[in-house]
């Protein structure tokens, strides 16, 4: 399969029947799969989201998989039992008019991946009945490497969860040496569901680790930029602008600064409803109820749409009545 991630430039990773295996125990199990379930899937082939994680662990079983391009109509009318799904997807659902949690109850596991689903989207869930486990993989690892259940996406937002049975990970610093709980250092990852193409050393991610065990991705290592000797993580600053209640969607990017070499610059779409698009000044003293100063974006630009190839770690809320 290819990836670039951060990088790019497309790199093809050696996928193996161990790697499947792995990762079918690390997320067939948490999650209960068996012959009796069908999978929708709502994702492409060509993503390891896609053909991977859900979709291969059901095969394993004996289970089902549907097909389905109308995500909320596909997975109200079809008799779908396991959902894994994108941030997007999750939208998709709740904007849907005749959406609620009563018409997919068949679902028993609800999951998302591939970013961060936000606080306002997952709570909605909660709301409908519906409970949502997320974690985190990439094509390197099988995928599967973490998982969150489902009883701590209110708790632990934010998090990734706990490393999966068949995965060992490993946080330490740029000097190779292990870090305490709360500290952000390099991810390193190995287990039987690494493919033997890139050993045991992903792309560098970024990750803290709290007193539960639980793990939560900083940023990409690529994206963090240096503001006066400072790190600054475009996600942070994300997670913060999202909660803004004028803001839909918004991606933070690295420019450059005569002073303090690197500043973020962070792009925003307006909500529908919003009467008038937030201020810079708005919006900076907002990011300092939270943020420290040199975190704070220096530019602030509104836009009608956040494009997919943007730098940043683009965020979503959820826009439901």
């Amino acid at each position: 399969m290819y990836t670039s991630g951060t990088a790019g430039r497309p790199k093809g990773v050696i996928q193996t029947f161990r790697m499947m295996l792995a990762n079918y125990l690390n997320i067939g199990l948490a999650v209960e799969l068996t012959g009796r379930d069908t999978l929708l899937n709502v994702l492409p082939l060509f993503h390891a989201a896609g053909i991977k994680p859900y979709s291969s662990a059901n095969f394993m079983v004996g289970g089902e998989r549907q097909f389905g391009t109308d995500v909320a109509l596909s997975v109200q009318k079809n008799r779908a039992t396991v959902f894994f799904g994108v941030p997007p997807a999750y939208q998709a659902l709740l904007e849907h008019p005749r959406f609620t949690g009563s018409r997919v109850a068949n679902v028993h596991s609800w999951a998302c991946g591939g970013a961060p689903l936000s606080l306002p989207v997952a709570r909605h869930y909660v709301e409908e009945g519906i409970p949502t486990r997320t974690g985190m993989d990439i094509t390197k690892t099988g995928p599967t490497v973490f998982l969150l259940d489902e009883a701590g996406v209110l708790e632990k937002t934010g998090s990734v969860g706990r490393p999966q049975l068949f995965t060992e990970v490993r946080i330490v610093n740029g000097g190779g040496e292990y870090l305490l709980p709360g500290e952000a250092g390099e991810l390193l990852i190995s287990g039987p569901n690494v493919t033997p193409d890139c050993g045991n050393r992903p792309d560098a991610s970024r990750e803290a680790i709290d007193e539960d065990g639980c793990c939560y991705i900083v940023d990409r290592w690529q994206d963090m930029f240096n503001s006066g000797d400072e790190k600054v993580y475009p996600a942070e600053v994300e997670k913060v602008l999202i909660e803004h209640p004028d803001i839909a969607e918004v991606a933070v990017i690295r420019i450059h600064d005569e002073r303090w070499e690197e500043v973020g610059k962070a792009f925003f779409v307006p909500r529908d409803d919003s009467q008038a698009p937030p201020y810079p000044q708005q919006l900076n003293r907002f990011c300092r109820q939270y943020l420290a100063a040199y975190k704070v974006p220096r530019e602030f630009a509104a836009a009608d749409a956040i494009p997919p190839q943007c730098p940043g770690q683009s965020h979503q809320k959820d826009t439901a009545p």
